[in-house]
């Protein structure tokens, strides 16, 4: 089961542009997925301390297979740590966020490599969360690949408010489009989220031939 580029990337972004402060931690959120022919589930938790949120995040494939996903974000959007592993418990791949020597860390499978933290990073995986703090309509960031071990270009636009209806139920939704600068536009298709205004999260996410829709919310 591939898994997707999106789910393992991080970013680092400014207070003034993204405001998680209100963001819904009280609640159990799991969604279904199809890419490429396979199916699988995910569920996501958060927990908020302090100043920071840790998420966790577990993929449930229909052969049998999971992944886990870990990490920590600020309440700016701004990434920390995440790290991925799989059924066996193997760290797959791990990304650290170093912001006072502006470098990141990452280690796939005992490769490691050290690259340089430039302005407004954005990961993968808090991706999801920090856009449903959006405040501007329009952002430009990088975003970092652990897979990749690297970082790209990308833009962020807010595309309107949308009513849809997934299994979970019908939300009123932000529309944002991300795409990505130079020659990875040529490669990586639009990913477009549409994330509910009352609690932040995402309900639904399309990149390529992969639809993410959430089908359940529950009290953890």
């Amino acid at each position: 089961m591939r898994y997707a580029l999106i789910l393992i990337a991080v970013f680092t972004v400014f207070a003034a542009d993204f405001d998680l402060s209100k963001l819904d931690v009280e609640n159990l959120y799991t969604y279904r997925l199809s890419e490429d022919g396979d199916r699988y589930t995910v569920e996501r938790s958060l927990e908020l301390t302090g100043d920071q949120i840790t998420l966790s995040t577990l993929k449930k494939g229909d052969d049998g297979s999971t992944m886990r996903i870990e990490g920590r974000m600020k309440l700016d959007g701004s990434p920390i740590y995440s790290k991925s592993v799989d059924s066996n418990g193997n760290v797959v791949c791990s990304a650290t966020y170093d912001y006072d020597r502006e470098k990141v860390y990452f280690d796939k499978e005992g490769k490691k490599k050290t690259i340089s933290l430039k302005e407004n990073p954005l990961d993968g995986m808090t991706m999801e969360i920090a856009i449903g703090g959006m405040q501007v309509s329009r952002y430009e960031c990088n975003g970092y690949s652990c897979e990749r071990q690297g970082s790209a270009g990308m833009v962020v636009e807010k595309k309107g408010t949308e009513t849809i209806s997934v299994p979970a139920g019908t939300f009123t939704t932000v529309k944002t489009e991300h795409t990505f600068d130079g020659l990875l536009s040529l490669v990586i298709p639009t990913i477009t989220y549409w994330h509910d205004i009352e609690s932040g999260h995402c309900v639904r996410l399309k990149v390529g031939d992969t639809l993410k829709e959430l089908v359940k919310v529950e009290k953890k």
